[in-house]
């Protein structure tokens, strides 16, 4: 699925804020993208790759929590 432009501008927004702020040493290879290259070939195959990354490890986080619960 397709994002909007108006979205992918929100959510490297976001990103940069949240990382900026919270934590300067953590490697986050989206902040280095200026607003203009959102929509780059090298800005999206980065983006691609860390949506991929999430779509595995957020369920196998939710369910390790989700045991864990369980568990006490």
């Amino acid at each position: 699925e397709m994002i909007s432009s108006k979205d992918r501008k929100e959510l490297a927004k976001l990103l940069r804020n949240k990382f900026k702020t919270v934590n300067q040493n953590l490697p986050m290879p989206l902040l280095k993208y200026e607003e203009h290259e959102l929509f780059s070939e090298d800005y999206e195959k980065e983006f691609t790759s860390l949506v991929n990354l999430w779509q595995v490890y957020l369920p196998v986080y939710h369910l390790h929590t989700m045991e864990k619960a369980r568990q006490k």
